[in-house]
């Protein structure tokens, strides 16, 4: 245990005295109230008396630090040797030193109750790294905050990320004992495509430990997915691919290795859409700017006008993919990999009367893939 007194006015520098019995403040005023805390990790804060006196108890063995703080005045003593079956005194203590902030400060450990030093515990504002006891403090405004310990992954690749949220900081004061136990943690990784080679993103990827599932991930623009911040063992990773889609492997087992970003495996989506575009020109080569209507469809579409749109013409399992040109003469359609026949429409005004002129041909589009097809009049 650690006793001290307190004084607001005395220097902060005194040294530790050779005896453990309390003394009362020689000047100043006494600072009741104030509050003690130690960064080991174990002990929990305590308030001086009004004569301000005070005892930390259940410290744990070690070199710590100790912040006491009353209102916007506090001081740091830092080196503190504490021995098991033992009271340490330190003397009078003066608050010299003042703040407008509050302290966040606790202990990062591994499973195994180790401390692991170097890593970042950060929340907005203030971050502080861990020293080789795993202990952190850092200074930080008032408010409520969400801290992280090992944020991103980075100081610590060999170790999950933790969270704690609703912490109150208050003006002066050390919310202490905000710890972590980080687990031993690793990443996946792995690739979306359609024919093995081309990327395929939008695909949502679910690792799941035991059939809960600890991290997700989305296959980007690259095909390529990861999920990080994962425990080690071994998991079931789901993907689910965008709707009218199927992915192959639906599931894959893989396990996590500490510090590791593992490969899970490449998954090849079917049926996903892909797309059929063009440019629509008069006269070989002036792109036509007012809306022309395309419709792409595995069916055939008989007659000179395009057909009216309704339940009756979409029945039976036929689909119609339509689209309009944009001002710059080109269309887009998405749909899915297939064999279409494609038509346009482009209507010509003399005199307030419409001459509808339509354009046909085919195309063949495979699954996220596209293909081209161009109309002239």
């Amino acid at each position: 245990s650690l006793n001290f007194i307190v004084d607001e006015s005395l220097p902060a520098d005194y040294d530790a005295q050779n005896s453990s019995v309390s003394q009362t403040p020689v000047t100043g005023t006494p600072a009741g109230g104030a509050i003690v805390s130690a960064t080991d990790g174990l002990s929990s804060p305590v308030v001086a008396n009004s004569s301000g006196t005070f005892q930390l108890v259940s410290i744990a063995t070690g070199t710590w630090s100790v912040t006491i703080s009353s209102g916007i005045l506090y001081t740091d003593r830092t080196s503190i040797a504490v021995t098991a079956n033992t009271t340490t005194p330190l003397g009078t203590v003066g608050l010299t030193s003042s703040t407008a902030n509050g302290y966040i400060s606790g202990r990062v450990e591994d499973s195994s109750n180790n401390p692991i030093n170097g890593v970042q515990v950060a929340a907005s504002g203030g971050s502080a790294t861990t020293a080789s006891d795993g202990t952190y403090r850092f200074s930080i405004a008032t408010g409520t905050y969400e801290v992280t310990a090992n944020p991103g992954n980075t100081s610590a690749p060999s170790y999950t990320s933790e969270i704690t949220t609703g912490v109150v900081v208050n003006t002066g004061q050390i919310t202490s004992n905000v710890n972590f136990t980080l687990s031993d943690g690793g990443k996946f990784s792995g690739f979306a495509t359609t024919n093995g080679t081309d990327p395929f993103p939008g695909v949502v990827f679910d690792a799941k430990l035991s059939g809960t599932s600890e991290g997700t991930g989305l296959s980007g623009a690259d095909g390529k997915f990861l999920i990080p911040n994962l425990p080690v063992g071994t998991y079931e990773v789901d993907a689910y691919a965008p709707s009218g889609e199927d992915v192959s492997p639906s599931t894959k087992t893989a396990s996590v290795v500490g510090g590791t970003t593992v490969f899970v495996d490449t998954f090849t989506v079917s049926g996903a859409f892909g797309k059929i575009k063009g440019s629509l020109t008069t006269g070989g080569s002036a792109p036509i700017k007012t809306g022309v209507l395309v419709i792409a469809s595995t069916a055939t579409i008989s007659g000179t006008t395009p057909p009216t749109m309704n339940n009756s013409l979409r029945s039976g399992g036929i689909f119609y993919y339509a689209g309009s040109s944009l001002a710059d003469g080109s269309y887009s359609i998405s749909l899915p990999g297939a064999t279409y026949n494609v038509y346009a429409w482009y209507s010509t005004y003399i005199v307030n009367v419409a001459t509808t002129t339509k354009k046909s041909g085919s195309a063949t589009v495979a699954a996220g893939g596209s293909a081209t097809i161009d109309f002239n009049w």
